[in-house]
C-alpha cells in the first residue's frame, strides 16, 4: 500500500490510498476526523453504502503477471506489440532508455506538459505534483538518437509488489512523422519495464486502467500485451459528509471555471493575427 499526505485547498487534511489494506480501509470510512477527506485507489473491497463514502467509482484495469517466464510474457503478446518491440531491439545504437536521473525527470515534464496541450482532458503537471509520491515512483524515458520521444511514470507499491501506469505521453500527436516510431518505442520501452521490474521481484505490472470502450485505441493498446482485465473501486471520503460535499462543489466550480480560462487562452494564443 501506499499513503500519501496532501492539504486539500491547503487547508484540509487530504489522504489518500493506493491499493489499500482492509485496515486502512476500515480507519478512513470509519475513523476519519470532521475536517479529514480520504481517497482508496484500486481496491478489490466492494463496501456497504456508508455515510462517509461521497463518491464510489467502479473501475477497471490490466495487470501482467510478473512470476511468469521472458518466454511465457512474450507469448502473450499480440502480433503488432512484438513487431513494435522488435523494431526498436534492431536499432540499439539509436534507441535508449533513461531511469530517474536528474535528466530524465527534466526531460519528463516537458514531454508530458507538450503530450497534455495536444490532448482533450489531460491537465499539465508540475513538479509539485510528483513531490508528494516521493521515492515511490519511477520515471522512465525512452530516446531516439538523443531525444526524448516517450516516457512513463510507475507508482512503485513493495507492500503488495505492484507497479501501476501513473502518467505516459509521447511525441506521437505534435509530429505526425514520428507517430508510428512512437508507437514502436512506447511498447519497447513497456516491455523494458516489464522485465525490469520482474527483475526486482514484483508481482504484478498494472497498466493504469482501461476504458469502458472495447473500441477505445489506448484500451487495445494495453491489452496488446496480453494483460488480465481486473474490476476495482475507488473511493472518496469525508468526516464529515455535508461538509465534504459543500467542499467539493466549490473546488468543482473553481477547477471548472479555471480549465475553461486555460482554453480560452489557449485558444487566443493559437489563433491567426487579424490583417
Amino acid at each position: 500500500m501506499v499513503l500519501i499526505n496532501r492539504k486539500l485547498g491547503g487547508l484540509l487534511r487530504y489522504r489518500v490510498a493506493f491499493f489499500p489494506d482492509p485496515d486502512t480501509i476500515r480507519e478512513f470510512t470509519e475513523n476519519l476526523k470532521p475536517t479529514e477527506f480520504a481517497r482508496l485507489f484500486h481496491t478489490s473491497v466492494d463496501l456497504p453504502d456508508l455515510p462517509s463514502v461521497l463518491r464510489h467509482q467502479r473501475n477497471a484495469t490490466a495487470c501482467t503477471n510478473l512470476k511468469d517466464g521472458p518466454e511465457a510474457l512474450w507469448q502473450l503478446l499480440k502480433k503488432d506489440a512484438r513487431q513494435g518491440i522488435r523494431q526498436i531491439e534492431k536499432i540499439p545504437d539509436r534507441a535508449r532508455v533513461g531511469l530517474n536521473t536528474d535528466r530524465i525527470i527534466d526531460d519528463f515534464l516537458p514531454l508530458f506538459n507538450e503530450f497534455a496541450a495536444s490532448k482533450d482532458g489531460v491537465e499539465r503537471i508540475t513538479s509539485s505534483v510528483l513531490d508528494p509520491y516521493g521515492d515511490k515512483i519511477d520515471i522512465f524515458v525512452a530516446y531516439l538518437d538523443g531525444t526524448p520521444m516517450c516516457g512513463h511514470i510507475m507508482l512503485r507499491d513493495d507492500d503488495t509488489s505492484r507497479v501501476r501506469l501513473l502518467y505516459s505521453a509521447s511525441r506521437r500527436l505534435t509530429d505526425p512523422a514520428v507517430a508510428r516510431i512512437c508507437g514502436a518505442l512506447n511498447r519497447y520501452l513497456h516491455w523494458h519495464e516489464i522485465g525490469a521490474y520482474r527483475q526486482k521481484g514484483f508481482a504484478t505490472y498494472d497498466w493504469g486502467g482501461l476504458d469502458a470502450d472495447e473500441a477505445n485505441g489506448i484500451r487495445r493498446f494495453k491489452l496488446s500485451f496480453g494483460g488480465t482485465i481486473v474490476n476495482e473501486h475507488t473511493y472518496l471520503c469525508a468526516g464529515t459528509p455535508w461538509l465534504g460535499r459543500l467542499v467539493l462543489g466549490i473546488f468543482g466550480t473553481l477547477v471548472g471555471r479555471g480549465r475553461r480560462q486555460r482554453q480560452m487562452s489557449s485558444a487566443t494564443t493559437s489563433a491567426p493575427e487579424p490583417e
